[in-house]
């Protein structure tokens, strides 16, 4: 998703054992932030799990493109960081 400015990937198994993530959570992993990027500025970091978008769940990375792409300006993403949930507005 290089118009927000990261780089993002499906929660495949060793990842979610990595993050300490069970099965039955979905979404994607933020794996990079360009640094001068909207996604930086709005304070994502990588390891940060997308879960929702635009109020819709996050199933794969082509799902959140997906919903980038029918978005109007601004995009609401509900984050798991560790155990804290968060929205974070782009």
């Amino acid at each position: 998703l290089n118009e927000l400015g990261m780089q993002v990937a499906d929660l495949e198994p060793g990842l979610r054992s990595q993050l300490g993530l069970g099965a039955s959570i979905e979404g994607v992993v933020v794996q990079s932030i360009h640094p001068r990027g909207r996604s930086h500025r709005a304070g994502l970091q990588p390891g940060d799990v997308i879960v929702r978008a635009n109020r819709k769940p996050v199933r794969n990375v082509d799902g959140l493109k997906a919903i980038v792409t029918e978005s109007a300006d601004e995009l609401l993403l509900r984050i798991r960081r560790g155990d804290a949930r968060l929205f974070v507005v782009l």
